[in-house]
């Protein structure tokens, strides 16, 4: 019985660690106008489920950052990749970040 238990405390530790989340932000694009007050965003996400897409949108354009937040002259772009969930489901966020004017 004992290690019955002492096997499920490890098998629930080792879930622990696997459900975690991580967040990376990626400088991909700079030009030489001005940063401005503007930050546009538009995001895409994945949804797995033991590996397979569950559910998905998958264009994350600069363009239609810029347009919602009504930039005209772009000056910075950037990736932030949010990734949540652990062995069975998982779900990967990308947004795209843009700056300008």
């Amino acid at each position: 019985m004992k290690k019955f238990i002492l096997i499920l405390a490890l098998a629930l530790a080792v879930f622990a660690v696997m459900a975690c989340r991580s967040t990376i932000t990626i400088p991909v694009e700079a030009s030489n106008n001005p940063i401005g007050s503007k930050v546009g965003e538009a995001t895409a996400s994945v949804t797995q489920f033991l590996g397979f897409p569950l559910s998905y949108t998958l264009e994350v354009p600069a363009y239609q950052a810029a347009k919602n937040a009504g930039i005209n002259k772009i000056a910075t772009v950037d990736f932030r990749t949010d990734v949540q969930g652990g062995f069975f489901k998982k779900t990967t966020t990308i947004t795209t970040i843009v700056t300008g004017e």
